[in-house]
């Protein structure tokens, strides 16, 4: 009984275990990528994972002014993970 019930628990727990996010929208990539040139921010956004995208994105689209943009985008870049 004690190994099926083990067996059991680990096949529920291993697809939990290891969520897969998806890939960044190619549209999405594309728009960060061509904004953050306007910034002098050359980075290749296609190899990042999808929550800096997401990050960038919704710095590129705040209200702050350039210098505040810039430093926060460069911080997302350097903590950023790659796929």
């Amino acid at each position: 009984m004690k190994p099926a019930l083990t067996a059991l628990v680990i096949a529920l727990a291993a697809p939990v275990a290891a969520p897969t996010l998806a890939d960044p929208s190619p549209q999405l990539v594309a728009q960060v990528q061509s904004r953050l040139a306007r910034y002098n921010i050359h980075a290749d956004v296609s190899r990042l994972d999808t929550m800096a995208v997401a990050q960038l994105h919704g710095i590129l689209n705040s209200r702050d002014g350039y210098l505040k943009k810039r430093l926060r985008i460069r911080t997302v870049l350097r903590n950023a993970a790659a796929k």
